[in-house]
């Protein structure tokens, strides 16, 4: 039996950010139309021959005047084998919601870029079993 070095990270996040139009106005300019609260986990995984990311995520999205317009639940997985690469094929699933679902996100304030809020371990296992449960949902 070989022995395996696995390193494994994982981040959960809670942040608000701004959202822009996906093509830019006649003056070559991207026009913010609003911004999302966010609440995401990012798992890696590397071992001898394997890298695997997984990444779960809820966006409420809002208007400019802070206005809710949709949620959406996404998940996006990816095995990459170090010794046949390329061949990856990723996964992904997502699914919109009528009623924002994130929580502990910060509003946006004006002409503040989002922050990460610092999460206390309790708040950050909250966030995951949050995710979690929403991204399961993904399978029904």
């Amino acid at each position: 039996m070989g022995c395996s070095n696995k390193e494994v990270h994982e981040t959960v996040e809670v942040f608000s950010v701004e959202v822009f139009t996906d093509t830019p106005n006649h003056e070559g300019l991207y026009v913010k139309t609003g911004y999302k609260k966010v609440n995401s986990i990012t798992y890696f995984e590397k071992s001898n021959n394997l890298e695997r990311t997984r990444l779960s995520i809820l966006e409420d999205y809002f208007d400019m005047d802070g206005k809710f317009i949709e949620s959406i639940i996404a998940y996006s997985e990816l095995d990459r084998n170090l010794l046949t690469p390329g061949l990856e094929k990723p996964k992904e699933n997502k699914k919109k919601m009528n009623e924002p679902i994130t929580i502990l996100a910060p509003a946006m304030k004006e002409d503040q870029p989002g922050e990460p809020k610092k999460l206390t371990e309790a708040e950050s296992e909250q966030v995951r079993k949050h995710i979690l449960e929403f991204t399961q949902t993904l399978n029904d």
